[in-house]
């Protein structure tokens, strides 16, 4: 992601109205912002996620519980190459040492997540993902992925791993995979998250050559708001042209 979200487990001040919309902000730029990191197939992806101020009241203690070990980990990453916000890569994997800095965090934070449980585990895990993203370890990342799903049942965390795990499978060349978890997650009628992963389906069908799959998708979005962005019509428009 262009900026790494600061204290993406913040502490939390008296105003208790203040924290929750910080952290409703935090976890939407969090989830916004890695999610952007796969658009070189996928194209442009906006996931609507309406966060819940009652939800967040009740993980903040488990936030508390594991702010001061993330952030440990957190602090002693390399720095993001300022120039990846205009294109070029976030690190060198020619820098053996950044690559094994890298790697002793992303294990670092595992760690934390197998002691974490709930939203904190959730947090913990996708944050590990980011970093074996930066190392190029995709195998290491799709896995802390899958163990995010399975920290929670929470809808809206559930939904944008699983939409992001298939993002991966594409970057790796699992197109099949992809399909097969997004077909997946549609068919278990989640209650957020449908409409992107048809977006992204018609995408993938396309890219592999299934038109018909790739327009059945598309249709199936008819009368959808999620049509309502110019940017997703654009989109749209883009997938159903031969």
């Amino acid at each position: 992601m262009a900026e790494e979200i600061d204290e993406l487990l913040p502490e939390f001040d008296e105003n208790e109205e203040d924290v929750l919309l910080q952290t409703q902000m935090k976890v939407y730029n969090f989830i916004m912002g890695y999610w952007k990191e796969g658009l070189g197939v996928i194209g442009i992806l906006l996931l609507g996620i309406l966060v819940q101020g009652l939800y967040f009241e009740h993980i903040q203690a488990e936030q508390r519980s594991v702010h001061s070990e993330l952030e440990i980990v957190r602090s002693g990453l390399p720095e993001v190459n300022p120039m990846s916000r205009f294109g070029a890569a976030t690190d060198n994997p020619n820098d053996m040492k950044r690559m094994e800095a890298l790697r002793d965090s992303a294990a670092a934070m595992e760690k934390i997540a197998e002691t974490s449980d709930g939203a904190a585990e959730w947090f913990s895990w996708m944050e590990a993902a980011k970093i074996w993203n930066r190392a190029n370890e995709t195998d290491a990342e799709i896995v802390a992925i899958q163990k995010a799903i399975e920290a929670t049942e929470d809808p809206v965390f559930t939904s944008s791993a699983t939409l992001q795990l298939a993002n991966r499978y594409v970057d790796a060349e699992k197109a099949e995979l992809a399909i097969s978890l997004l077909e997946g997650f549609i068919a278990s009628s989640p209650v957020m998250g449908v409409e992107q992963a048809r977006l992204n389906l018609s995408q993938v069908y396309k890219e592999n050559g299934n038109m018909a799959k790739s327009k059945e998708h598309v249709d199936a979005l008819a009368g959808s708001e999620f049509l309502a962005s110019p940017e997703i019509q654009a989109l749209v428009a883009g997938i159903v042209e031969e």
